[in-house]
């Protein structure tokens, strides 16, 4: 005798099997997520940060769980980026803060931090300048359970779709391929309603994208600097900043061909 079942049964099935449903999506769209290289090679995320998240993606478990959170908060402007103190971004930032500050007081000797303030923006991950690899997994690590941002129980895999230049001499006056050599000219100049003009004593510095070496100079009485970048093709792109005290930093992205002299202007904002 078949037995018969009742409405309150069916409707019973038809809930359960709706949530499983939905449990086997969630499952697949998880499985299916991926970040490559290239995604983390964002601007918002400083070199030294994309290299520590490369890292940790590679690792896998649990170590790839908080790198793949902090680049999807990245990402998705969740989480305003993973920076050193001397970027532009950082130093607004602290200038809007109450009460303000200057980007070299953020860390208060620690490696890292989340940041907070202003109110109603995205925090920030702020870590040191001059850690090295494994200081800088660290730092990362313990700064990001400060921004308060959910951690996904699975990681997103990892493809590696970009791979690092090879080997560059660790000091631009050693030997290299001449070929490879650009000389870039940065002029500094303070800008506001009461002044305009060079700024002398502003530190410069310069990286080359695909490359881990930073290359710093200060500028002269006329506010001009001078750096040789050993590019790692024939023209690439290069993050050029300039700082100096009571000015806002600043920088710019330029795409640097090798052999000509390139003129790089940058103008400093006082701090408000």
């Amino acid at each position: 005798m078949r037995k018969t079942i009742s409405g309150f049964e069916k409707y019973r099935m038809i809930i359960g099997l709706v949530a499983f449903f939905f449990f086997l999506l969630s499952g697949s769209a998880d499985a299916a997520c991926t970040w490559k290289t290239s995604d983390i090679m964002d601007p918002r995320i400083d070199i030294g940060a994309q290299k520590s998240l490369m890292r940790q993606m590679s690792a896998g478990p649990p170590r790839s769980i908080s790198a793949s959170a902090m680049i999807g908060a990245v990402k998705s402007g969740k989480l305003a980026g993973i920076l050193l103190p001397p970027r532009q971004a950082v130093a607004s930032r602290a200038a809007r803060m109450t009460p303000k500050k200057g980007y070299w007081q953020l860390l208060s000797g620690r490696n890292s931090v989340c940041l907070h303030e202003p109110a109603g923006e995205p925090p920030m991950i702020v870590y040191k300048e001059k850690l090295s690899e494994a200081m800088i997994d660290i730092a990362l690590a313990d700064a990001w359970p400060q921004c308060g941002l959910p951690t996904p129980q699975r990681a997103c895999n990892y493809v590696a779709d970009r791979f690092s230049p090879p080997p560059k001499p660790s000091d631009s006056s050693g030997e290299y391929d001449k070929g490879s050599v650009a000389q870039v000219m940065v002029y500094v100049h303070g800008r506001g309603k009461n002044y305009v003009g060079p700024i002398a004593a502003a530190q410069v510095w310069a990286r080359v994208q695909g490359s881990d070496k930073t290359y710093r100079s200060s500028t002269d009485g006329g506010g001009k600097a001078v750096l040789y970048l050993i590019l790692n093709r024939a023209a690439a792109e290069v993050y050029i900043q300039a700082e100096a005290p009571d000015y806002i930093p600043n920088f710019k992205k330029v795409i640097i061909t090798a052999g000509p002299q390139h003129v790089v202007d940058l103008g400093l904002s006082p701090n408000p």
